[in-house]
């Protein structure tokens, strides 16, 4: 949504080495975009742009699932917008498990062929902690949780896959916001049944936490960590014809880790940047199958 109170449905494409934005177009016949719309969750699966929820010009919310094809430049539905509803006007439990209700904000991510949703808040200000799987190949859904945290929604949380683990990390609550980190060690066979691990992270020195927020962005990546301490034998020999022994900056191995930017917490916009380091957190959420939230 622009500030003119437009909302839009256009895909850009901004060009890291040049720094230039290029308005991507659908080929003519490449099916109908979406209704514009704001709040809307997106990934990245393959060549695929997922698209998921919203919220329209008319405050109606979304449960639409969308992909536009970056090969093909070709828009495809793949599951309609139901009727606006709220909890309170779903008629049974049953119509709750089949499909998320229409809501904005919620976390996504994906694993192959499957998308994650994460909470999210309604049109009626109902704030979701549920969970939801949807298979693009059957264009179907799934639900994995009722209520992945009690009393606690998610309502922008940031939410990544890394490393085989899904993270989890804040969301806005009713007037305030989480700091939490939550963690999810995958299966080979995609969710499984372990619960998520909550973890409580502090920081060194002046290295603190993330504070408590939501609608933050944030990435996963691998960083190399330097041995500056190794040393290697030189293959030239010295007058006394013994190796000689020098210094390297040896890269033993890359560790993921959890980069967190902005965001609010409900009460003022945060425009700091920290950086979480995950090794010890997923060996955690990978032994630890027994361990509850």
């Amino acid at each position: 949504v622009s500030n003119n109170v437009q909302f839009h449905n256009d895909v850009h494409e901004l060009d890291l080495r040049t720094l230039q934005w290029r308005r991507i177009e659908a080929f003519k016949g490449g099916g109908a975009p979406p209704p514009g719309r704001c709040g809307s969750s997106v990934c990245l699966s393959g060549k695929l742009l997922i698209i998921f929820g919203g919220c329209g010009a008319k405050y109606e919310h979304f449960n639409d699932v969308w992909a536009f094809d970056m090969s093909l430049l070709a828009w495809v539905c793949l599951f309609p917008a139901s009727p606006p509803s709220s909890p309170q006007t779903l008629t049974s439990q049953a119509d709750v498990a089949t499909f998320p209700s229409p809501r904005r904000n919620a976390g996504l991510c994906y694993q192959g062929h499957d998308i994650y949703i994460f909470g999210g808040k309604g049109a009626q200000g109902a704030i979701f902690s549920d969970v939801f799987r949807f298979d693009v190949r059957s264009a179907s859904w799934e639900l994995l949780s009722s209520s992945l945290v009690k009393n606690e929604g998610f309502v922008g949380s940031l939410t990544l896959l890394c490393s085989n683990h899904i993270i989890i990390h804040g969301g806005l609550l009713s007037s305030s916001a989480s700091s939490s980190l939550l963690v999810k060690s995958l299966g080979p066979i995609g969710f499984g049944d372990r619960k998520f691990l909550r973890f409580h992270c502090e920081g060194e020195g002046v290295n603190l936490p993330p504070a408590a927020r939501g609608m933050h962005g944030g990435i996963t990546l691998n960083l190399p960590i330097v041995d500056k301490g190794s040393h290697k034998k030189s293959a030239a020999k010295n007058g006394a014809g013994k190796g000689m022994s020098h210094k390297t900056n040896a890269v033993d191995f890359k560790e993921p880790v959890l980069v967190v930017f902005g965001g609010s917490d409900n009460k003022r916009d945060l425009d700091d940047m920290l950086l979480l380091r995950l090794n010890s957190v997923f060996f955690r959420a990978g032994s630890d199958e027994n361990m509850g939230q």
